[in-house]
């Protein structure tokens, strides 16, 4: 099953229904605990069902209230972690993180660290994945796993128009540039009880990355450009001379009379 990390796909737009947070139900009398910085979900879900007995009489609605400030929480800390690093001009290497593993996205779908091949080959996709459409690739590069994400490297093609523009367009939006991928499901795990407390429709333990590309707005949670950076100062003017130099043939091959 072949699909993108974006929420807006070129076959059509595919919105969630908006759906009101246990948090918006009724307004509480009380403060809502939020997460220690070293307390685990576990440790916070007893603290807050403990704190939240006599304001929350239902079991199962204390636990969803509780449920939801930890995830709240998650997505603050992810986006208070971004980091964005712009160099100099004449640059082509990028990296950004595409996935956040054990998060639930905008999806429902929950992705395990061993979805992704570390060091796997990928095409860096035209803006939106427009190069499903016909556009051309604008770069190329890897993946990379760690622990808690998995990050795209990589190099845009600074030799062609597109390449230049997108970079440029990444540059200039900073940390509001989101990141997406489309991809094929191979396999999926069981859809534990723990993971359907988190909001998860699909757990992702496998997946095949055919390209990656910047986005308008991601399905992920904490997808972001992590650094932008040269690779060779005289790189790009090297490629922008080669490509005259080739138009530069082709003209004066059609213009020269022929033998």
């Amino acid at each position: 099953m072949r699909s993108t990390r974006s929420p807006l796909t070129p076959s059509g737009c595919r919105r969630a229904r908006p759906r009101r947070s246990p948090l918006t139900r009724r307004r509480p009398t009380m403060p809502i605990p939020t997460p220690a910085a070293d307390e685990t979900h576990d440790e916070f879900i007893a603290r807050c069902h403990r704190a939240l007995a006599d304001e929350f009489t239902d079991p199962a609605q204390r636990h969803a209230v509780c449920e939801a400030a930890w995830r709240a929480e998650q997505r603050a800390r992810t986006r208070k972690s971004l980091k964005v690093s712009v160099a100099d001009e004449a640059q082509g290497l990028v990296e950004a993180v595409i996935a956040t593993f054990g998060v639930v996205d905008s999806d429902g779908d929950l992705t395990l660290p061993e979805a992704f091949q570390d060091g796997a080959p990928v095409r860096l996709s035209a803006y939106g994945h427009t190069s499903w459409l016909g556009a051309l690739p604008v770069g190329r590069g890897e993946l990379r796993v760690t622990p808690t994400e998995a990050r795209f490297r990589g190099r845009f093609f600074l030799e062609t128009t597109a390449g230049r523009e997108t970079f440029a367009t990444v540059q200039a939006m900073g940390d509001l540039q989101e990141w997406s991928y489309g991809f094929d499901v191979l396999e999926t795990a069981e859809l534990t009880p723990e993971f359907r407390a988190l909001g998860a429709r699909r757990v992702l333990k496998r997946v095949r990355v055919h390209e990656v590309s910047p986005v308008l707005v991601g399905a992920g949670v904490g997808t972001r450009t992590v650094a932008v950076k040269a690779a060779d100062p005289t790189a790009a003017l090297r490629g922008q001379i080669l490509v005259e130099l080739a138009r530069f043939e082709r003209t004066r091959a059609r213009l020269l009379p022929r033998a």
